[in-house]
């Protein structure tokens, strides 16, 4: 599995699974609504945005019943997308701390597949 945003993921939008309220108009793929960032923690700064995304949204989740989902979402690897430019501060990057401290699957960021984002 990747993470991405939109932008830099046009060339594999087809594998791309969006994980944020909103898409824009040119992304014609699945939302996965449970790992969405709920709207009132949109602007959160990432320190405090973090374990109450991780409380409120995770925490209830199951992480291979997630994976499971979303592997069946797409034909290949799911690419998860959301709006956020950096991934150093972003949901993105918390949903794949938890797959791989959960179920030790490591899920990199596009376009360079090979940086780690946690």
């Amino acid at each position: 599995m990747l993470t991405s945003n939109y932008w830099k993921a046009k060339p594999i939008l087809e594998r791309g699974i969006s994980v944020a309220d909103g898409v824009p108009a040119f992304f014609r793929g699945p939302t996965y609504y449970p790992i969405c960032t709920p709207l009132d923690l949109v602007k959160m700064e990432y320190e405090p945005f973090k374990p109450i995304y991780i409380e409120r949204v995770l925490s209830k989740l199951d992480p291979q019943k997630v994976w499971d989902d979303l592997h069946k979402l797409v034909k290949g690897e799911p690419v998860l997308l959301c709006w956020e430019r950096s991934r150093e501060k972003c949901h993105r990057r918390i949903l794949a701390e938890w797959f791989w401290k959960n179920l030790g699957e490591e899920v990199l960021e596009y376009p360079n597949e090979q940086v780690k984002i946690f």
